[in-house]
């Protein structure tokens, strides 16, 4: 939906009405946050009873953010947008320490004989998705592909790397 931009004690609050609020009897419910275009996560949603009507939306929905900043303040957007910053980095550090475990592993690996990865995902018919990985002393066969990929509705969703 279209972004809309109020000014709150001089802060620009960045804002736009959800589109659930055109579902009949879901009210007014707006996403507000000081970044633009924000995720979810960096986000304050703000719902009301009030119907959605289209010709009055905006307007509607620049008074309800009003309000709602007039009793909250920008506390919680920017504990939001804090909240946010750190979830990113605490999953930069969990992705880094991943990869250096993945790096010593495979340098193992290597000094065993090994030569190529195969990363494969296993589509199964009731939706879940899982990652297969095998490793391999000489180029994977055909055969060995297919077996990876056993039980999986889709048979070419695999990745073969050189270690």
């Amino acid at each position: 939906m279209k972004e809309i931009t109020i000014t709150h004690e001089g802060t620009t609050v960045y804002m736009s009405i959800c589109l659930c609020s055109t579902f009949p009897g879901q009210g007014l419910q707006i996403k507000m946050s000081l970044a633009s275009k924000g995720c979810n996560a960096e986000s304050v949603f703000v719902r009301t009873k009030q119907a959605y009507c289209k010709d009055t939306a905006e307007a509607d929905a620049i008074k309800l953010a009003q309000t709602w900043l007039l009793e909250n303040g920008l506390a919680p957007l920017n504990d939001a947008i804090a909240y946010w910053v750190k979830a990113q980095q605490e999953l930069a550090a969990m992705q880094s320490r991943e990869n250096e475990k993945l790096a010593e592993e495979e340098s193992r690996l290597r000094k065993e004989g090994y030569t190529h990865k195969v990363t494969a995902w296993i589509h199964s018919d009731h939706g879940d998705d899982r990652r297969k990985v095998a490793y391999y002393k000489g180029e994977p066969s055909k055969r060995s592909l297919s077996a990876l990929v056993r039980g999986s509705i889709v048979k070419n969703d695999y990745k073969v790397t050189s270690l």
